[in-house]
């Protein structure tokens, strides 16, 4: 039996073989993958990840994966233009080209393999009909690094055959959720947010790190500010990962992602003797053996202590040596990392201050674990620290993205009203129930409070699944209630110990499904 299901929880039954094409393409695109391995792969690749889900877990996996991919057509492409295979090269960067057809570096790459192929005439008009799409999309010309590649071409000196056939070993790709060029979503809010990031941004590029950490509840945007922001630094050094619930038992799995996949722990690879402490660094780094064939790595297993301590160096030796300063680390789903993981971004609030290094972890508070709040107790009492915890909607920044969604409903005050009633300002259950109801047929007076999205549904759910059967039961008492309730009136419906009652109501606090009342 594939699934397994027991009172209110379902899962895969772990004594059952399961292949995931997620995880086969992974495997097979990784740095020593064969070129076999790596055609399956992109074969795999049919479609981004669940289009349809904008969960914020969703999104930045979403990403990563399109990041690894669009790498991987880049990659693939070097090894059939080394092995002579140039047409089937042309084949790989037009699919690269399709998927991001404002990425400049695959604009050149189809350049440079249309001149290779003596096609310098598709060559000159692949560069034209980009410069026009630039201009009327986006107001703006190529980069001298294309423009000084089409001179090349137009002179007939563009790649001399012998060079254009040497594979350059590709770089990892930075898996940063980069903000589409044309949003579908509006962007409403926030500028205060955006200034304290920026002004974060500029001490640390001075040598006054920071840790800022960016707060609220599933829908309110943090990773959509997050992309807003980076979209003013496009030239940002970064290393950046995604926290997963599957992955809050593995020490430092987000650290170790975030490395693997940047460019930047090649940095260390190009010192000519490695610093002490990267010899501790073999355990998750098992490369660094082979980069340092020479140096005395230790056979005794590491602890925990030593092991964070190095990651805490390796970090900041990064930012030392970063080219375009400050170096970010962006942590997202904070609220998912390890023990270990925020035992590490403790250690380097002490130490951040006194470098070239911005950290930003987006979390839910109420997700965040017992056993670990303590360590965000500590991290606050931090000089470093910048707080962010992001608002909902006011009715009017509510009706202002509502009239971006729908500009029919431009002057129905009512409407917007209602709709602020119903989402009580959060920006995605605004954006979900605006879609909803232009799929059926526009927006309606009052709206339908029982048409509820099955993608705010979802994210409902899971906040109730991780209540206990008594609270779960309790909560659903409440909302019977109506939209408020008190004390009295729910300890006479229930008819249970006070004490009892008030663990409950604490666990909705913490969770944020309910608000204290003004007159409590």
């Amino acid at each position: 039996m594939l699934l397994l299901a027991e009172g209110s929880s379902i899962q895969f039954n772990p004594q059952v073989e399961i292949s995931l094409d997620v995880d086969r393409f992974l495997h097979e695109t990784r740095l020593e993958a064969s070129p076999e391995e790596i055609e399956h792969a992109l074969s795999l690749y049919t479609g981004d990840l669940l289009e349809d889900i904008y969960d914020d877990w969703c999104v930045s996996e979403r990403e990563r994966l399109r990041q690894v991919w669009l790498g991987t057509l880049d990659r693939y492409s070097q090894i059939l233009q080394a092995t002579g295979k140039v047409n089937e090269a042309l084949k790989s960067v037009q699919i690269w080209v399709n998927a991001e057809p404002f990425d400049e570096a695959a604009q050149r790459r189809l350049m440079s393999l249309y001149a290779l192929t003596g096609e310098r005439a598709k060559a000159i008009q692949t560069y034209h009909s980009f410069a026009r799409s630039l201009v009327e999309e986006l107001d703006t010309e190529p980069l001298p690094e294309t423009q000084s590649l089409l001179q090349s071409i137009q002179s007939g000196q563009a790649l001399v055959e012998t060079d254009a056939l040497k594979v350059i070993r590709t770089p990892r790709r930075s898996v940063i959720p980069r903000p589409q060029v044309f949003s579908t979503l509006p962007f409403i809010g926030r500028q205060s947010e955006i200034a304290t990031l920026e002004d974060a941004y500029r001490g640390a590029a001075e040598g006054s790190g920071r840790l800022v950490l960016v707060t609220g509840e599933a829908g309110i945007g943090k990773t959509r500010l997050l992309q807003e922001y980076l979209a003013l630094h496009p030239d940002f050094s970064g290393l950046q990962s995604a926290c997963y619930e599957l992955d809050s038992m593995v020490p430092f799995a987000p650290l170790r992602q975030a490395l693997e996949n940047s460019p930047l722990l090649d940095e260390l690879a190009n010192t000519q003797f490695p610093p002490a402490w990267a010899t501790t660094l073999t355990p998750i780094f098992p490369e660094l053996m082979r980069q340092f064939p020479g140096a005395n790595f230790s056979s005794h297993q590491v602890d925990g202590v030593s092991l964070r301590e190095a990651l805490v160096n390796l970090i900041i030796y990064l930012s030392g040596t970063c080219q375009n300063p400050p170096l970010l680390l962006i942590l997202d789903d904070l609220h998912w990392a390890d023990t270990p993981t925020w035992e590490l971004l403790a250690s380097l609030t002490r130490r951040v201050l006194s470098t070239q290094l911005l950290i930003i972890g987006l979390f839910r508070v109420e997700d965040l674990p017992a056993e670990r709040r303590p360590l965000l107790r500590t991290i606050q009492r931090s000089d470093s620290l910048r707080t962010l915890d992001l608002p909902r909607l006011s009715p009017g920044q509510t009706a202002d993205l509502a009239r971006q969604l729908n500009p029919r409903e431009a002057s129905d005050s009512i409407f917007f009203q209602r709709l602020y009633q119903e989402t009580e300002g959060n920006p995605f259950f605004i954006v979900e129930t605006v879609r909803a109801l232009q799929e059926t047929g526009g927006a309606q007076n009052p709206l339908p409070v029982t048409a509820i999205p099955n993608s705010i549904q979802r994210v409902i759910e899971a906040r109730l699944d991780r209540l206990g059967t008594d609270s779960h039961e309790a909560l659903a008492c409440a909302a019977a209630i109506g939209r408020s309730f008190t004390y009295p009136l729910l300890q006479e419906i229930l008819a249970d110990s006070s004490e009892k009652i008030i663990i409950f109501i604490e666990e909705w606090l913490q969770r944020g499904l309910v608000v204290e009342g003004v007159q409590g």
